[in-house]
């Protein structure tokens, strides 16, 4: 397990808890890019080497010709999951 101890535009500072056994054992960071049709969240070490990314997708809709929506819940819910799979 690891606890977010800051964040500051979309990139959190991460620390394991010393075990190594959820492979990471020092400082890491989360960068959550949130998109237009997705979410994308990926953990890096301190030399920023990739170890863990993952992406949910989410919906667009067009109520109307030339509109187009999103779900605020669905987003944050998709969001929050892309976090806990890495």
């Amino acid at each position: 397990m690891w606890g977010i101890l800051a964040g500051v535009g979309g990139i959190w500072k991460c620390a394991g808890d010393g075990d190594g056994r959820d492979g990471i054992t020092a400082m890491s960071y989360l960068g959550l890019d949130v998109g237009t049709s997705g979410c994308k969240a990926v953990v890096f070490d301190e030399k920023g080497k990739a170890l863990a990314s993952a992406y949910r997708a989410y919906g667009l809709s067009s109520p109307h010709e030339g509109w187009a929506e999103q779900d605020a819940g669905e987003v944050g819910e998709e969001c929050f999951a892309v976090i806990a799979q890495t």
